[in-house]
């Protein structure tokens, strides 16, 4: 039989504490408590509502963090390369099963080898252009460079 480590039940007083620290990681949990003026005094309707749009704030950014960072978001989606947009066309995953021929593959083929791979290179075009300043700045010295070229042989 496994002996099981007995777990903290209380948290200790994080101002108070002579506990040594925890570290991140471990089972222990400490909460660090905001400081309280036990007065007496009532917070103000304003001052209410002004804590509690902080911390309905905090909790969407809290969110959308977590959204946006996992890796199989929607959102931190990597777009597929030219190459595994082709394969994927190749592939014909995105046929029903039992389908070879007719309309139902040659509509969408028509879309994916047309408008789709465009669509495809022209997003991985402009991708690459604004990622680094230096491609930028290449693009712009370049267009610049034929449109003087064309206006003054034209």
């Amino acid at each position: 039989m496994t002996k099981v480590p007995p777990t903290r039940t209380t948290y200790p007083d994080p101002i108070r504490s002579e506990d040594p620290p925890v570290a991140p990681g471990s089972s222990e949990m400490t909460v660090a408590l905001p400081a309280a003026d036990l007065d007496g005094d009532r917070l103000s309707t304003l001052d209410q509502v002004w804590g509690l749009v902080r911390h309905w704030s905090r909790q969407a950014l809290d969110g959308a963090q977590q959204k946006t960072s996992h890796p199989k978001s929607v959102y931190a989606a990597k777009p597929p390369s030219f190459a595994e947009y082709r394969a994927y066309v190749r592939s014909r995953a995105w046929l029903p099963e039992g389908y070879e021929r007719g309309w139902l593959v040659w509509v969408p083929l028509t879309y994916y080898v047309t408008v789709g791979a465009a669509g495809v290179l022209l997003g991985l075009g402009t991708a690459w252009l604004f990622s680094r300043v230096l491609h930028f700045n290449i693009a712009v010295l370049v267009t610049t460079a034929i449109a003087t070229l064309w206006l003054v042989f034209d």
